[in-house]
């Protein structure tokens, strides 16, 4: 466990041989690419307007780059802290100093940590050496000022509970390849403390992926999901080309938030890690967004005893019957039991028949491991609910998609029968007859949803009465 160290400032002594802006010292082994990268993501110019009010003499009261981001070339993640000091060897203005940290295995060398909460670590170095090489940093490194109470602080004094699931629902779309995200602040620190907590909304899972700086002095060329900048900074296209959170002076973009980040947002920094650790024992290990991770993080949110709302209730009932699959019969249960434990008009009718479906299997081909008892009781359970249904929707009520709910439930039941667990859990793999059963189902959904769009067309162009007339 071992970050690779890079020095970089305008020196008299270092690789490149001559005096000027180079590699001071870095860790031997370094892939020279690696070198370019941090060389391209460092550059540095301090703000105008303070260079000319304090002078290059005051260079602590500068804005600090502190950015992290995935090499394009090789994959590995790069943080970097970079300070303005003043002066150089020669006497020339304008001196900055990158001090960098490379690893191949980021969530294996932060160890607990995340990349923001290395921000004020006393790691960081800002003066060159004599010598060209430097050590491995063992890690996990010492953490810094940032903590999940501070955040927390820092979230309640700015009563952010509105703005922040909007927040995170732009760096998940930043993520997803959209416009990236402008955060405008009196200070870089309070950048710092915005990223900190988008970092621990999104969890492991996705922190690592979530590129950003806590200042730049060009943000249309810098390449991160989230970039920091000061007042006075705006580039004339902001509106245009990022979504701009202008903090400094309360403006917001105002976009719909995605479910997830509303659901991450009021569940706040510090409860986020018990729903992170509860929703991964239902993932798969391939979810890589905000759309992936709905599902898991509602049904553990659920399980949890937090509300769903009926969009979070209708994404873990549209996700289960697939991941009915590669579950246990046990995970399977809980799922149902958080999507069918929500208040009357939470799931709409066409997913709540697809549970009933998937149910009424349960205990016959998926569940080799359910007591036998249990599956009979669901399943005399289902088939109640679904002859009480077909009665009052063909006899009481032609307000009723009929169609729509018996193909909601076929569908359920055929993906119950044809998708049995995986081998992992006592299963095997499909057959071809099961895939090409698989196959029916997907067009068998298709057809049941034409027809119930057919009849809500019949519906609308001549709607009949509620109750029919003697």
């Amino acid at each position: 466990m071992a970050f690779q160290q890079l020095y970089y400032t305008s020196c008299e002594h270092g690789l490149g041989g001559y005096g000027g802006y180079q590699f001071n010292a870095v860790t031997p082994g370094t892939p020279p690419v690696v070198l370019r990268e941090v060389e391209e993501r460092t550059v540095y110019e301090p703000p105008r307007w303070l260079l000319a009010d304090l002078g290059p003499d005051e260079p602590e009261a500068f804005p600090v780059a502190f950015s992290y981001g995935i090499s394009e070339a090789t994959g590995m993640a790069i943080i970097a802290h970079v300070v303005f000091t003043g002066t150089d060897y020669s006497g020339r203005p304008g001196n900055y100093f990158v001090h960098a940290l490379a690893t191949s295995a980021p969530e294996r060398d932060f160890g607990p940590l995340l990349p923001a909460e290395l921000w004020g670590a006393a790691l960081w170095q800002s003066h060159p050496i004599d010598s060209t090489e430097l050590p491995e940093l063992p890690g996990p490194p010492p953490r810094g000022v940032i903590d999940r109470p501070g955040v927390q602080a820092f979230l309640d004094a700015r009563k952010a509970e509105a703005v922040l699931p909007e927040l995170l629902t732009a760096v998940g779309r930043a993520m997803a390849g959209e416009r990236p995200v402008l955060v405008v602040s009196h200070d870089v620190t309070e950048n710092a403390w915005w990223i900190a907590a988008i970092s621990y909304l999104l969890g492991e899972h996705l922190a690592y992926q979530m590129m950003f700086t806590t200042y730049s002095h060009r943000p249309g060329y810098a390449r991160y999901h989230l970039t920091g900048i000061l007042p006075d900074m705006l580039p004339p296209d902001a509106d245009t080309s990022f979504q701009m959170f202008d903090f400094a002076a309360g403006r917001t973009p105002g976009h719909n938030v995605h479910p997830l980040a509303a659901l991450l947002g009021s569940t706040g920094v510090m409860a986020s890690p018990g729903l992170w650790q509860q929703a991964a024992a239902f993932a798969s290990g391939a979810e890589k967004d905000l759309d992936d991770w709905l599902a898991p993080v509602a049904v553990a949110a659920g399980l949890l005893g937090k509300p769903l709302s009926s969009g979070d209730a209708d994404a873990v009932a549209g996700w289960l019957p697939g991941a009915a699959g590669r579950m246990s019969a046990q995970l399977t249960d809980v799922g149902l039991g958080v999507a069918l434990a929500q208040p009357d008009g939470t799931l709409t009718d066409e997913r709540l028949m697809g549970l009933l479906g998937l149910i009424l299997m349960l205990g016959r081909v998926q569940g080799r491991n359910v007591p036998a008892g249990l599956a009979h009781t669901l399943r005399q359970w289902v088939l109640l609910c679904l002859v009480m249904t077909v009665v009052i929707g063909f006899t009481l009520s032609s307000y009723v998609n009929n169609y729509a709910h018996l193909g909601g439930f076929a569908a359920g039941a055929l993906i119950g029968l044809v998708i049995p667990p995986v081998r992992a859990i006592g299963g095997h793999d499909l057959r071809l007859w099961q895939k090409t059963a698989l196959i029916a189902v997907i067009t068998i959904g298709a057809v049941a949803m034409l027809m119930a769009v057919i009849n809500f067309g019949q519906f609308l162009a001549n709607p009949g009465p509620l109750i029919p007339s003697g």
